[in-house]
């Protein structure tokens, strides 16, 4: 099987795990990284600091302390969100584009019409910002760059301090990165001088991103390893994510397993990031299933089903459904190599129900069919 992690699935526990669903109470909501949560009405979301007001009234002087650092929070959710616009995310969780596209529109024409009858809206701090953000996500999923590019475009002209500010600057660049256009890339990286001071240095880190992502495309991992390693030593935890991911990329394109393996039981023993643990895991039992050795694959890839599963709705879901289908597939090469019988069926159980698991968890799934024709019960 080849080996595929996922570029953009470290950024997207940002940009889409932030926006997962619709508070279900009538207060807004902020789930941090370390699962500290504070509910209240957010009444500032920018690139700066989140703010929010504990119970209608009181300062953020009862929330987590570190509430208001962008880059710690996991997950917001608006009491004030539209129905469609929360479905919309949920078919982008789903990678469904066009579908999460046509629930964005439908969300923004019901806040036309809701205006016009003078009825209560989402407040614009934070719905056109998400609107403008999300369109762009979907149209350049939809290999519409031009169109995505000018829906970010719209979002930094227009609501220049908002919270995905930065993560526009790079969805812009890795727009021109998709459509090969280095002329156009290298005059919106020249724009990044005229975005505020407090940005210019994180843009400048993103485009440093992107261009490591240029050289990989390119199969110059040797080009795009110190590019990433830079990130992987960052402050803000986004970057070092992304950074700590590219690494992992880098090694495993370098076809040096040794070296890929210390890094990413270095990454499995420091972090409790979940992301970071199940790429990692994965990572490792890739190597070991080229190398065709199948228990230590199979061990790895139990952790990454069992210890690291990303929770419903994550943006790794594929690299969890990855995992499964890798230890049936693991599985099914201890059966074949087994020499007693009993073994032999234990591990051509095993697989079956793996198979079944995966056929049941991931319905709509790559491996879908085949592992549901393979499942046992």
């Amino acid at each position: 099987m080849t080996r595929k992690i996922v570029s953009t699935a470290v950024l997207f526990l940002t940009l889409i795990a932030a926006a997962v669903a619709q508070s279900k109470g009538k207060v807004d909501r902020i789930t941090l990284r370390n699962g500290k949560v504070a509910e209240g009405t957010i009444v500032k979301e920018t690139y700066v600091k989140i703010e929010i007001q504990m119970g209608g009234t009181a300062p953020t002087g009862y929330a987590p302390a570190d509430v208001a650092q962008v880059g710690l929070i996991a997950k917001i959710e608006y009491a004030d969100m539209p129905a469609a616009l929360a479905n919309a995310l949920k078919e982008i969780e789903s990678a469904e584009w066009q579908e999460a596209l046509a629930k964005i529109n439908s969300a923004e024409d019901s806040v036309v019409t809701l205006k016009r009858e003078k009825k209560p809206v989402p407040r614009a701090f934070w719905f056109e910002p998400w609107i403008n953000f999300y369109r762009g996500v979907c149209l350049k999923e939809l290999a519409r760059p031009d169109d995505a590019v000018k829906s970010f475009k719209k979002l930094i002209e227009k609501q220049k301090d908002a919270r995905l500010v930065p993560a526009a600057y790079e969805q812009i660049l890795e727009c021109y990165r998709l459509k090969d256009d280095a002329e156009g890339a290298t005059a919106f990286i020249a724009e990044i001088e005229k975005a505020p001071a407090e940005l210019k240095v994180q843009l400048k880190k993103r485009a440093q991103k992107q261009q490591a992502e240029i050289h990989l495309q390119k199969n110059e991992a040797d080009k795009a390893l110190p590019l990433f390693q830079e990130l992987a030593r960052d402050t803000d935890p986004q970057l070092r994510a992304d950074g700590i991911v590219g690494v992992i990329r880098c090694k495993t394109l370098s076809k040096n397993p040794d070296d890929l393996i210390r890094y990413c039981e270095q990454v499995l023993s420091t972090s409790s990031d979940p992301a970071l643990l199940l790429v990692a895991s994965n990572a490792l039992g890739d190597s070991h299933f080229e190398r065709k050795q199948f228990t230590e694959a199979k061990n790895h890839y139990v952790n990454s089903v069992v210890r690291f599963h990303p929770g419903r709705g994550s943006p790794l879901t594929s690299e969890h459904e990855r995992a499964l289908w890798q230890l049936a597939q693991c599985y099914q090469q201890l059966a074949s190599a087994a020499q007693d019988k009993s073994a032999k069926d234990a591990y051509e159980r095993m697989a079956g129900r793996t198979y079944r698991e995966l056929s049941l968890e991931y319905r709509s799934g790559r491996y879908a069919d085949e592992a549901a024709s393979r499942a046992t019960e």
